[in-house]
C-alpha cells in the first residue's frame, strides 16, 4: 500500500514555472506533481534529460510508487528532452505546428486507455535550450508551453535552473523579450 501523497501545491488548472537549484529538489517537485495526478487518476508525461528522468523515477520509487506498472500501463511516459526538441525544431527555433503535433501525439498516447483525460506534464526542454545558450529559442518554446494548457486538458510544470537565469539576467530584461 502506498503512503498518502503529499500536496505539491501545484494547481492542476494552469502552467506553473518553478526555479530550482540542483537536481534533487527538482526531482522531488516533479514526483509530487505526478503523484498528485496519479492519485486523481491522471497519467503523467515527463520530458527531461536522462539524469532528470532517473532522479524522478527514484523519487517515485522512494514513495512506494510502482513505476514499472505505470510505464507498462502507459500511465507514465518518459521522453527524452533532446529527442523531443529534434522532433519540432526548425532552423534553430521551435516550429509551432510541429510542437503542437508532437505534444498532441504524446498526450493522446498517455490518454489512449482513458480518452479525454487530464495529463500532467513536466517539461525540461526550455531549460535545456537555455543551458545551451539558445535563449531566443527557449523563450519561444516557453510561449508554446504557455499556450498548451489552453489547447489540451493538462497542467504543465516547467522548471529552470536558477543559476542560468542569474547568469543571463540581462537577456531577460531586454525590451520585447517575451514576444512570440
Amino acid at each position: 500500500m502506498k503512503p498518502p501523497a503529499r500536496s505539491s501545491a501545484v494547481s492542476p488548472q494552469c502552467d506553473t514555472v518553478r526555479f530550482y537549484e540542483g537536481d534533487g529538489p527538482l526531482a522531488r517537485l516533479v514526483a509530487e506533481f505526478l503523484i498528485e495526478g496519479f492519485d486523481a487518476g491522471s497519467p503523467g508525461i515527463v520530458i527531461a534529460t536522462a539524469d532528470q528522468r532517473t532522479a524522478v523515477i527514484q523519487q517515485l520509487a522512494d514513495r512506494a510508487i510502482d513505476v514499472d506498472a505505470l510505464l507498462r500501463a502507459r500511465r507514465l511516459l518518459l521522453l527524452d528532452a533532446t529527442e523531443m526538441l529534434s522532433a519540432f525544431m526548425a532552423n534553430g527555433c521551435p516550429d509551432p505546428r510541429r510542437f503542437r503535433i508532437r505534444m498532441t501525439e504524446a498526450i493522446a498516447e498517455a490518454c489512449r486507455v482513458q480518452p479525454d483525460c487530464t495529463v500532467r506534464l513536466f517539461g525540461q526542454m526550455v531549460d535545456v535550450l537555455w543551458q545551451q545558450g539558445r535563449q531566443d529559442a527557449a523563450i519561444r518554446l516557453e510561449v508554446l508551453w504557455n499556450q498548451l494548457p489552453r489547447n489540451a486538458a493538462c497542467p504543465v510544470v516547467s522548471a529552470y535552473s536558477v543559476g542560468h537565469f542569474y547568469k543571463d539576467a540581462d537577456t531577460l530584461e531586454g525590451p520585447g523579450t517575451w514576444q512570440s
